[in-house]
């Protein structure tokens, strides 16, 4: 067994391993499945990951229900399994069809050309990336455009906690503790972003259930409904709001700020982009199978269950990576290149199974028409990428450019 400290993942997050870790990974996919101090299995060959994702004998590990208004966090359909997690999401699985994502291209378009209007200079991370699923997504939930400042604050705190997550044993308590005192994890601000969120929620939804549900606001409007009609109770309703916006702004905004990053640090890529626009579906597949939005996700086996690379014991966790699955040699071709031709079909950079990301198709119109509004004005690189110290999301934190045609 090949042991791994307790802080690696941590470790990866800060440079220069933040860049590109997924190299230190090689080394661990022969031999016996490794495992962190903390006693977690870490699966990093897509096989593994892939019996680990879709095998119903996995299942997101349990969490204490937090206290107070934190009570609400628990009640999200990403965080639980079976019959309440297909219920929870089949209420809003209409808005995020592929057909459903294709009539909105349009108001995408839009807003991203909005976007785009103003300077000849602008970070695309901040000032596009970031802000272009904020405003969507913002708008589809009934916020104002003056409540969305609050949005993108609290949800960048929860997005963040996941690199310090809620403690379940003894050993992760030690852990959650160490990270509280070294200010690596911040609890009160996390509860304060709950609060926020939560009460903007409890809000918009009073609004949609007296018939004020402002245009355009979709998500706001069938959580109304569903709550109405007994599909979800209160608290469901506004677990699956804050949901909705944090998986909504963040991976999104990460894909699109990556793959941006990937095409404009090849110019002849970003030559062959600019005469054939269809090329941008292959550059955000590989930047999904590349660098990953979520990176890790975990699972825990309710019963003993034999993976192509190991065994895995009933109660023991096991930390998917979904980074290292998606440069597996032997899936995928010289796996540490950045290449469109390839085929991406079995990427993991959505997981798989039961909790394959229910806006996958939303995330990719997004990211498709919001690269190719930014490719007609012509960018281009001024500056060094920074990549964001965090394990728990994989992002660009600055990305730098001119807009030479205006």
């Amino acid at each position: 067994m090949t042991s791994l400290p307790a802080g690696f993942f941590e470790e990866l997050a800060r440079p220069p391993f933040n860049a590109d870790p997924h190299p230190r990974f090689d080394a661990l996919r022969s031999g016996p499945l490794p495992r962190l101090t903390t006693g977690e299995i870490v699966l990093v060959n897509h096989s593994d990951a892939l019996v680990a994702l879709r095998d119903s004998r996995f299942e997101k590990p349990s969490i204490p229900t937090p206290p107070g208004p934190m009570r609400v966090l628990s009640k999200m359909f990403l965080l639980i399994d079976g019959g309440d997690h297909q219920r929870l999401r089949r209420a809003v699985s209409p808005l995020f069809s592929p057909a459903a994502a294709d009539e909105r291209n349009d108001e995408i378009r839009a807003e991203a050309r909005t976007l785009l209007q103003h300077g000849e200079r602008l970070d695309v991370i901040d000032e596009y990336a970031n802000r272009l699923p904020l405003r969507l997504t913002g708008r589809w939930l009934g916020v104002s455009l003056d409540d969305q400042p609050t949005m993108r604050t609290a949800g960048k705190v929860l997005t963040d906690a996941l690199d310090a997550p809620v403690p379940t044993t003894l050993r992760h308590t030690l852990r959650f503790v160490s990270a509280v005192i070294t200010r690596r994890a911040h609890p009160i601000a996390s509860a304060r972003a709950v609060t926020a969120l939560a009460r903007l929620a409890r809000l918009r939804l009073a609004d949609a259930d007296a018939g004020r549900c402002p245009g355009g606001a979709a998500f706001l409007d069938q959580l109304s409904r569903a709550r109405k009609t007994g599909e979800i109770d209160d608290d469901e309703a506004v677990a699956t709001w804050i949901l909705l916006l944090v998986a909504g702004y963040e991976t999104t905004a990460n894909l699109i700020g990556t793959a941006t990053h990937h095409l404009l640090a090849r110019p002849e890529l970003l030559e062959r982009v600019r005469s054939d626009l269809s090329l941008i579906p292959s550059i955000v597949e590989e930047a999904l199978r590349f660098d990953s939005p979520v990176p890790v996700t975990a699972r825990r086996a309710t019963d003993d269950v034999d993976l192509p690379g190991g065994s895995v014991r009933a109660g023991q966790t096991v930390i998917v990576v979904l980074t290292a699955a998606n440069r597996d040699p032997d899936v995928f071709d010289d796996p540490n290149r950045f290449d469109i031709e390839r085929d991406t079909a079995r990427h993991l950079g959505f997981a798989h199974g039961a909790h394959f990301c229910l806006g996958a198709h939303l995330a990719r119109a997004e990211a498709r028409t919001g690269i190719e509004e930014l490719v007609a004005r012509s960018p281009r690189l001024i500056g060094t990428p920074l990549w964001r110290e965090a394990f728990g999301t994989r992002g660009i934190a600055h990305l730098p450019v001119e807009l030479t045609h205006l």
